[in-house]
């Protein structure tokens, strides 16, 4: 292990004097929410967190393995009374972004992004929960979790030029409650653990720049629901294949305070949505079309070298 760290470290090495680095820590606020669970009052929770980032700008050059230095970012959470439900409240997040091969002007990479969150919440009304087996009354209170796994490939143009600059395929695995609704009000929801899977093609806009930055990126692709633990979707022979969509929307302004350090300051939203094939009218039970808002508000200062 150590060995094949040094043998990366050394092939990164060249890559520091190519390209322009920053690194920087700061506090960041986040605001996720969680799809696919309309049984419950609250969706989301927020998180002050301390985070630190390393992150290079791509350069055109000679075809060389690990042309640059990797993408690093770390968030985890800090006692605070920003959450609703402090004691309650956990959240982590880890991404890297691994350049692998550079093309003249195109950079090949992989990347990872994992994130973990629990939060408290309350019933709105009566649910069944597959896990407990048993039926939970409503303002029941309930500490709920998403994890979720991201694994890409992309494929990037080098420089900063504002449009389309990278394109990957994704693989999404998360982890979390789901609710199943009923067709009539003489029947309960049904709270059920899930594991889902999507694979889905990626495209976007990516600059690191002095002054204002805008950044989008878009997903798109297809996903099914598998059981978690316990039978909750298997018998109620519902569809579980979805369509997937995403969207995020990122706006920051980076200014210099000395030679070589920056202060940054940013806000990301990020949209996701979840259709399903609808079962036939006289079915009992349907998953319906879901969607949540993401938000984040994020604050470092940076050094450049």
């Amino acid at each position: 292990m150590k060995l094949f760290l040094c043998v990366l470290l050394f092939a990164l090495s060249g890559a520091v004097s190519q390209a322009a680095t920053l690194l920087g820590c700061g506090p960041a606020i986040f605001q996720p929410q969680v799809a696919l669970l309309s049984s419950v009052r609250h969706r989301y929770e927020r998180y002050l967190t301390a985070g630190c980032q390393l992150q290079s700008q791509t350069t055109d050059g000679l075809d060389r393995w690990f042309p640059a230095l990797p993408h690093i970012s770390i968030n985890q959470i800090l006692p605070s009374e920003v959450s609703r439900y402090p004691r309650a409240a956990e959240f982590q997040r880890s991404y890297i972004n691994l350049p692998l091969r550079r093309f003249q002007r195109h950079l090949w990479s992989v990347s990872l992004l994992w994130q973990h969150h629990q939060w408290h919440t309350q019933l709105k009304h009566t649910s069944y929960s597959t896990a407990l087996q048993q039926r939970l009354a409503s303002g029941q209170a309930m500490r709920l979790q998403q994890q979720q796994l991201r694994l890409g490939t992309e494929l990037q143009l080098a420089g900063s030029k504002p449009g389309l600059s990278v394109v990957g395929l994704y693989y999404i695995q998360a982890k979390q409650p789901l609710t199943v609704q009923p067709r009539t009000a003489a029947q309960t929801d049904i709270l059920t653990p899930v594991l889902y899977d999507i694979i889905g093609l990626g495209a976007g806009s990516r600059q690191l720049l002095r002054g204002w930055q805008h950044n989008w990126q878009f997903y798109i692709g297809q996903g099914r629901l598998r059981d978690n633990g316990v039978d909750g979707l298997t018998s109620l022979g519902l569809d579980r294949t979805f369509s997937y969509l995403e969207l995020q929307l990122y706006s920051g302004y980076r200014w210099r305070l000395a030679n070589a350090l920056y202060a940054f300051s940013g806000y990301q939203a990020q949209l996701n949505y979840y259709a399903f094939n609808q079962p036939a009218a006289d079915h009992p039970y349907y998953i319906r079309n879901s969607h949540s808002i993401s938000q984040q508000l994020i604050g470092r200062l940076e050094w450049r070298f």
